[in-house]
């Protein structure tokens, strides 16, 4: 499993890098070349891309499964503050785990979308044991009030 763990991990951040230099602000690999290059099963690849590059990280992704198949992952471009706030807001659900909730708050202080401060309190929100749609109503609840503060 540790194998499988740091085969994600370079996957991860080879496809992280190549977004960050492209110029189109997304980039469109083949499953199978990329299962080559790092040594793995086409699946590996899969997994990789269904558990980092999700909606709620901030990432569109378009799959086109067989011989001819590739995968297209565009980084989202936050331009208007409010209307960004709006889209991550409709990405949480009912209920959101401490996981998905810290994903959603680095997805904002990467995007200078918040201060470090707002990260830290935010951060603890996240990360205290409540159940997850109570998790998710107070985010959303602070969520909405970043709007009105920036």
């Amino acid at each position: 499993m540790e194998y499988k763990k740091n085969v994600s991990i370079e996957i991860e951040r080879y496809l992280k890098k190549s977004l960050a230099e492209s110029q189109e602000n997304y980039i469109v690999v083949k499953r199978c070349d990329l299962a080559n290059q790092f040594d793995c099963v086409p699946s590996q690849i899969n997994y990789v891309i269904k558990t980092r590059f999700r909606r709620i990280n901030g990432f569109f992704v378009e799959s086109k499964r067989g011989g001819s198949g590739y995968i297209r992952i565009e980084k989202a471009r936050f331009v208007n503050y409010v209307q960004s706030l709006n889209h991550i807001m409709r990405t949480i659900d009912k209920q959101i785990s401490a996981e998905s909730g810290m994903d959603i708050i680095n997805i904002l202080i990467e995007n200078d979308m918040i201060s470090r401060r707002e990260f830290y309190l935010l951060q603890t929100l996240v990360n205290y044991p409540l159940e997850n749609h109570v998790r998710a109503e107070l985010l959303r609840m602070e969520l909405e009030q970043l709007k009105f503060d920036n």
